[in-house]
């Protein structure tokens, strides 16, 4: 798995022991399924600071990945939202040669930040959240009551089961800011479902950007289906779903 390494501690304090823990945890779920990945051994060096969230987009597997946290103290919420989402970008290879369709990597960033909070909230006291309390509160509650905020934010609801009005509408918005979070949350809300309730789906990141769209040719349904074609069988019907999810 990654190797997680800390550099320094949050601003201006804070429990490096356990955030290494977390994050180790964050990364063996969403690595579990893809054992032959090309960052499977990679060093993933974390620095807190003013500056990201963010991840620095000239790593590889060799020279390992640097990730940027705001998150401040004790706040080990918001340090593992930050961290699932950097994480991400890692699982899906970090690309930057198709800022059109990025949106759509942010999001899935997104979807894996909350799968990876819910999924060690699940975990109770046999997880990373041992016995630790936030007042009376055991911390995997902490964790638990994060996640579903974020979830059950108005802001991140659309009424309709599918998206295919919505992106129409906000295509060309997307396609120009990829980091419009207000809209890449919406998204992530409805996909989400889909890796909570098969985790092994989480696999299908690694592939995400293996088949590139060539200049010219690169709609979202393109990129969708480029994805698809570079994916083992047994994830087609993860894409389908979203495909059908958007068209």
């Amino acid at each position: 798995m990654p190797k997680i390494v800390i550099v320094n501690q949050p601003i201006p304090t804070g429990n490096i022991a356990v955030l290494e823990t977390f994050f180790s945890t964050c990364i063996h779920l969403l690595f579990q399924h893809s054992p032959a990945h090309l960052n499977i051994n990679c060093e993933i060096r974390i620095k807190f600071g003013t500056d990201g969230p963010r991840i620095q987009y000239d790593g590889n597997a060799a020279k390992g990945y640097d990730v940027d946290l705001t998150a401040e103290n004790y706040d080990w919420c918001k340090s593992l939202y930050q961290f699932g989402h950097e994480a991400c970008h890692i699982l899906a290879q970090c690309q930057n040669s198709q800022p059109c369709n990025q949106w759509f990597e942010e999001s899935l960033c997104e979807v894996t930040s909350l799968f990876s909070i819910k999924a060690i909230a699940d975990m109770k006291t046999h997880g990373p959240c041992d016995n630790y309390t936030s007042g009376a509160r055991p911390y995997c509650q902490c964790l638990n009551e994060y996640a579903n905020q974020h979830i059950n934010d108005p802001t991140r609801q659309y009424q309709n089961a599918k998206l295919d009005s919505w992106f129409m509408q906000n295509e060309s918005v997307l396609r120009q800011d990829p980091y419009y979070r207000n809209l890449q949350w919406i998204a992530a809300n409805k996909i989400l479902p889909m890796f909570l309730s098969n985790s092994s789906n989480l696999a299908a990141i690694e592939f995400l950007n293996s088949n590139p769209c060539s200049k010219g040719n690169d709609s979202f349904l393109q990129y969708l289906t480029n994805w698809k074609t570079a994916l083992p069988q047994q994830y087609h019907a993860l894409i389908d779903e979203i495909i059908k999810l958007f068209f």
